[in-house]
């Protein structure tokens, strides 16, 4: 993971059932101070989140990804 403090984490999971096969994924996510979501799933490396916006407030972060169907926990 880089090097910025951490301000949120959750775990998340995300179910796909619309898209054939269909399932669901699951992993951690992490919040920096500088805007940086980084993600993963299982035991892979940190890897910075592919479209995220740059957002740094937790709630509003939480927000975005609830809105792309993410199901949030805290960590």
């Amino acid at each position: 993971m880089g090097t910025d403090e951490t301000i949120v984490r959750w775990r998340w999971v995300y179910g796909y059932d619309e898209d054939p096969p269909g399932g669901f994924v699951f992993g951690d996510m992490a919040l920096q101070a500088d805007g940086v979501l980084q993600w993963r799933t299982g035991d892979s490396p940190w890897s910075p989140f592919p479209w995220w916006p740059g957002e740094k407030d937790p709630q509003r972060a939480e927000g975005i990804l609830r809105s792309r169907g993410y199901e949030l926990h805290p960590a």
